[in-house]
């Protein structure tokens, strides 16, 4: 595991490069330092795409990505193999823009999940890498012309820093007062690459007769005379503000690599993966679902999502007879799993390995093993999403056959046999299962909503409905008439099981919705049109009736 840190990174980032431009596909993983699912509303079957994603993108708003995973896999030419390396970035931003991007939040549900799992604080606060986002970056590069770090109180995380700074500033003055002409230079200590950028640009526009000159971590300033200054200068324009641009840009730079190469990029359940990608390292989320989906679509082309492939996955199996994990009755079943954890132990040590036999190996570049597993850590959740990505692929390649093919599938044949697939992303219980981010939504797979009315009641019992419902499989409700509400069911099975249900009750009716039948709207408007001509007959009666026989 490549964990890369604020320390490691810039030195780092040619190795980044050179393994992301010879993969074949990226995994991507993400943590989030919470999701808001108190103060908007609930997620339900009833939601458009639209209202999911304008609820997600409230969800996420205070919220920040701290963790972020990507494992390069590559394909080995004339072998039946893939190369995984992975990556583990810690995320926290250090923008010099006063204010900007410096505060997010935390949710307690979150923290407590990521401590169960190991999460390592320290390396966050301590290590965590910067990121801009495209307004951020405008702004800051309009900070570096300006060059004036000092009235800037952004440029210091605490107040130790901002002290220190000052400090040097005093200590050089007075030494350029008190110190004999035969001394020429001083030493100054940093350990912070933004203070050494800062206190070295401050010096030199603060002090005409010295230069400054970095060596590790620690700053030598050297007495010089104006033309050596004069000379020192033309070679060194603007170098200060490029190393700090560069060092705050930080894993936006990454993010930048992945839409330039346009590489297949793989996320298990990759919506909100996305968005929290968008927003901090490229533009805030746009209020319109279309605009969004057509943008990140630019960014990123090819898009898989590996819920949703194991979804189809199970349309397979099924066809094929397969359980999973072979018999039910003894608890398996774990292949029609498609939470992440359960689906690579299915591939790694279960029945799936059966599915894929001669699929491609899946190796580390070094002595890295994954004998000890551990789940909701970024880095490795990219490398567990990739390498079910790959065994699925197999799976789709072989979709007649009980057990995997007997010759070696190249690159092409496997990504060839998702292509109906990609840029499908899972949707959880919304009306579509999933979104297409490269064209036309498809149509709704959830059967209809039911409409449960009281048939001899005054009104509706919610409370007795909900009760009845909570045997079967998850359903949402609105509330429609006070005689009427409306069942948004998961499936078509439990949508049978409920009007069956209640054909054997006396008092309420499940059928499925019918707008014109069963709206509100429109049975209002249907009995006022009724009222209207209903009044307008009986005028034209009673003028009849009325009007004067003819003489």
């Amino acid at each position: 595991m490549n964990e890369i840190l604020d320390d490691n990174f810039m030195n780092s980032y040619p190795k980044i490069e050179y393994t992301l431009k010879n993969a074949s596909f990226i995994a991507v993983d993400a943590e989030f330092s919470g999701i808001d699912s108190e103060n908007v509303p609930e997620l339900t079957l009833f939601d458009t795409v639209q209202e999911r994603y304008e609820k997600q993108r409230n969800n996420i708003a205070p919220y920040t990505a701290i963790q972020i995973g990507l494992t390069a896999f590559t394909k080995v030419q004339q072998q039946n193999k893939y190369i995984a390396e992975p990556f583990r970035f810690y995320l926290l931003s250090r923008s010099l823009l006063h204010g900007s991007n410096q505060n997010f939040q935390w949710e307690k549900t979150s923290m407590n999940f990521l401590r169960r799992h190991n999460f390592d604080w320290n390396k966050l606060v301590n290590g965590g890498i910067s990121y801009l986002n495209q307004s951020e970056l405008s702004k800051m590069q309009s900070l570096l012309k300006v060059n004036d770090y000092m009235s800037n109180m952004g440029a210091f995380r605490t107040l130790e820093e901002e002290n220190k700074f000052v400090k040097s500033i005093k200590n050089v003055t007075e030494w350029l007062k008190d110190s004999p002409l035969s001394e020429k230079s001083m030493e100054i200590e940093c350990d912070d690459f933004v203070q050494l950028c800062c206190l070295q640009r401050q010096l030199r526009k603060s002090f005409k007769g010295v230069w400054t000159e970095q060596k590790g971590q620690t700053i030598f300033v050297i007495k010089v005379d104006a033309e050596t200054r004069k000379i020192l200068e033309e070679g060194n324009q603007n170098f200060f503000e490029e190393q700090l641009l560069e060092y705050i840009l930080g894993f936006t730079r990454v993010f930048q690599l992945l839409c330039d190469l346009k590489k297949p990029i793989v996320g298990h359940n990759i919506l909100l993966d996305l968005m929290f990608m968008y927003k901090q390292f490229y533009k805030d989320l746009p209020t319109s679902y279309q605009k969004f989906k057509r943008e990140i679509h630019e960014l990123m082309p090819t898009v898989y999502d590996t819920k949703f492939l194991s979804y189809e996955m199970r349309k397979i199996l099924d066809s094929k007879g397969q359980e999973g994990q072979g018999n039910r009755k003894k608890g398996g079943d774990k292949g029609r799993s498609n939470i992440l954890e359960e689906l690579y132990r299915f591939f790694k040590n279960g029945d799936g390995r059966l599915l894929t036999w001669n699929s491609p190996n899946i190796e580390f570049p070094d002595e890295t093993t994954t004998d000890t597993e551990a789940y909701h850590d970024a880095g490795w959740d990219s490398y567990y999403t990739g390498y079910c990505f790959i065994k699925m692929a197999h799976v789709f390649c072989n979709p007649h056959k009980s057990c995997g093919t007997t010759r070696e599938l190249s690159h092409v044949e496997m990504m060839s046999s998702l292509k109906s697939h990609v840029n499908c992303v899972n949707l959880i219980r919304a009306d579509l299962s999933y979104l297409s981010l490269d064209g036309p939504d498809p149509p709704s797979r959830r059967p209809p909503r039911l409409n449960i009315t009281a048939l001899h009641l005054k009104s509706i019992s919610t409370d007795e409905i909900m009760r009845a419902l909570s045997s079967f499989d998850h359903c949402d409700v609105q509330v429609q008439s006070p005689r009427s509400v409306l069942v948004a069911a998961p499936n078509w099975r439990t949508a049978r099981e409920i009007i069956q249900h209640f054909q054997k009750t006396k008092d309420y009716e499940a059928v499925p919705y019918n707008f014109l039948k069963h709206s509100p709207t429109v049975r209002s408007l249907l009995w006022g049109t009724l009222v209207v001509s209903g009044s307008m007959l009986a005028m034209l009666i009673h003028r009849a009736v009325q009007k004067p026989p003819v003489t």
